[in-house]
């Protein structure tokens, strides 16, 4: 339980990296397009910005915004045809599931009625 409440908090104190490190994971596979664009949280748009202002040579260049939704940590990249996304919630909502089903926390609550997963598809 404990392990679950302090996950928030390193989310936030850690989030310019978690978002770098997943952008500029993804980045080399992105050589062929034309240009990707970054969303992160509010607060993390000059540093991550400063970390994608020089790029290794054959990268595509990197926009970065912010999209008020997002949480430190959060991020989503953009390109020509696609997306992919990188939400903390989700990773700390997987760990609690993991731990509940070894019996180290009780079941997480049901999510209510009508709501669904996000799921995101390539785009055509």
């Amino acid at each position: 339980a404990a392990l679950c409440a302090a996950l928030p908090a390193l989310s936030a104190r850690f989030g310019a990296a978690e978002a770098e490190a997943f952008a500029a994971a993804l980045l080399p596979a992105l050589r062929e397009e034309p240009a990707v664009a970054v969303q992160v949280a509010p607060a993390l748009v000059e540093t991550v910005a400063a970390r994608f202002a020089t790029l290794a040579p054959g990268l595509p260049p990197v926009t970065v915004s912010a999209a008020p939704e997002l949480e430190p940590g959060d991020a989503v990249l953009r390109w020509q045809g696609g997306e992919a996304a990188r939400h903390g919630a989700a990773g700390r909502a997987a760990i609690a599931r993991a731990l509940a089903a070894c019996g180290l926390l009780p079941p997480p609550a049901p999510a209510p009625q009508g709501t669904a997963a996000e799921a995101t598809a390539p785009q055509e």
